[in-house]
């Protein structure tokens, strides 16, 4: 569906896109879930990007990366760029995390 204005806004396709590569890129399985944030007449959403990383056999369970937002908030103008906001700042979380760096003790 084309948009209805010039200005560079994000969209669906751009987070799903975002989600893809991010899982092509780290190996994961990532997915989105909404829910209510809040009591049962909450008007606020809680939006969570879940990704879940292989591991070989033998080595435990297997590892995850969640972050959360809560939309409507401050830093985002509508709930897609919220959204899009949290799948930019996870693919850091996992950089973060799943890739750390050990200290190397040489010799």
């Amino acid at each position: 569906m084309p948009r209805q204005d010039n200005s560079m806004t994000i969209d669906w396709t751009e987070v799903l896109s975002y989600l893809i590569a991010l899982d092509s890129i780290h190996g994961s399985t990532s997915w989105l879930d909404l829910s209510s944030a809040g009591t049962k007449h909450a008007t606020c959403w809680r939006v969570t990007v879940v990704s879940v990383f292989p591991v070989a056999a033998g080595d435990g369970a297997a590892r995850k990366v969640v972050s959360q937002v809560t939309w409507p908030n401050v830093d985002s103008r509508d709930f897609v760029s919220a959204v899009y906001g949290l799948v930019m700042g996870h693919d850091y979380r996992i950089s973060k995390e799943v890739y750390k760096q050990n200290a190397f003790i040489g010799p």
